[in-house]
């Protein structure tokens, strides 16, 4: 039966294939690729993750993710407070005209007062939830990294349901 070895991606941290790279002799454990959509018979998008090796091996791409999204949140929760305080506003805002059924967008300054309220409101609403979840997927793979850091990988059935550890 055909089997296939399988890791954690330092960048997404989903359970993926894990591929040889490189010539006989100095060959490397890297993610398949994923995270990609087939359109038309054409690949779309790709996680970078599959340049890299399983976490299960190696983790400093992964904290590498950790502390660039740290530092997003920072900076979203600070961009939240000083949208709330008054020091920093939309670019744009509704401006009430529509054109072809569609809102027209305006800048800020030039939009009637109650879509600069809603426009204002959305944008704290935005940047306080995309820290929320900055956080939380922040937390989630650090947590993932230490579960899985230097653990066997597993091999899996193609086909099948059953598994195996393999030495990492």
């Amino acid at each position: 039966m055909k089997t296939q070895v399988i890791g954690h991606c330092q960048c997404c941290g989903r359970v993926q294939a894990v591929r040889l790279t490189g010539h006989s002799g100095n060959q490397q454990q890297c993610m398949a690729h994923h995270g990609y959509q087939v359109r038309n018979g054409y690949f779309s998008g790709v996680c970078q993750g599959h340049r890299y090796a399983p976490i299960e091996l190696d983790k400093a791409i992964a904290l590498q993710v950790i502390a660039t999204v740290r530092n997003d949140v920072v900076r979203l929760r600070q961009h939240a407070a000083d949208l709330e305080a008054g020091l920093a506003f939309p670019e744009q805002a509704f401006s009430g005209r529509y054109e072809n059924s569609r809102q027209i967008m305006v800048a800020y300054t030039d939009a009637p007062s109650w879509h600069q309220k809603e426009a204002l409101e959305h944008a704290i609403w935005f940047a306080s939830q995309r820290a929320r979840q900055g956080a939380a997927f922040a937390d989630g793979h650090e947590a993932l990294v230490q579960a899985v850091y230097q653990q066997p990988m597993q091999i899996v059935p193609v086909a099948g349901v059953t598994m195996q550890k393999v030495a990492a």
